[in-house]
């Protein structure tokens, strides 16, 4: 199980890295344009900002924990 859900989660992970590099590209293009859509800039940077924000909550969640071990019997 939980092999499953890690490997779902890194599934989840390189989608929002997908989505945060396609948002960089976007947002290089509409500086590029005669019109940048200032609006639409923001969006994508907040967009970035909340995948970013993501990714650190699965990597919280997938980062190997210490293990408290308790040896029965010995003080």
């Amino acid at each position: 199980m939980r092999t499953l859900r890690m490997t779902t989660l890194d599934c989840q992970r390189q989608g929002l890295e997908q989505e945060i590099i396609e948002s960089k590209k976007k947002i290089l293009m509409i500086r590029e344009s005669a019109f940048p859509d200032l609006k639409l800039v923001s969006q994508l940077r907040e967009s970035i900002e909340r995948n970013l924000q993501l990714i650190a909550m699965i990597e919280e969640h997938t980062a190997p924990r210490a293990t408290n071990v308790r040896t029965f019997g010995r003080h």
